[in-house]
């Protein structure tokens, strides 16, 4: 993860790298943050952050991501 205070480079739990442009006095302290936000040309312009500490497990997120777009799509619709 690179930053700059203005924008920000981070790899995505797919492997992918993504370019941010940050809110003005957002600060990614941790190893994990999740972005919320709008993507357009290939920029996420971020609306929120949140920071989800140093011991986040990637994988067990990318399977609840799965499911809630899968098996279990019905719950969030």
């Amino acid at each position: 993860m690179s930053q700059d205070g203005q924008n920000a480079e981070l790899l995505c739990s797919g492997n992918a790298q993504v370019k941010v442009q940050m809110n003005p006095g957002s600060i990614y302290n941790n190893t994990f943050v999740e972005i919320v936000g709008i993507a357009s040309g290939g920029v996420v312009r971020e609306e929120r952050s949140v920071d989800m500490g140093d011991n986040f497990n990637l994988g067990h997120y990318d399977q609840v991501v799965q499911m809630a777009n899968g098996k279990f799509k019905h719950l969030f619709s």
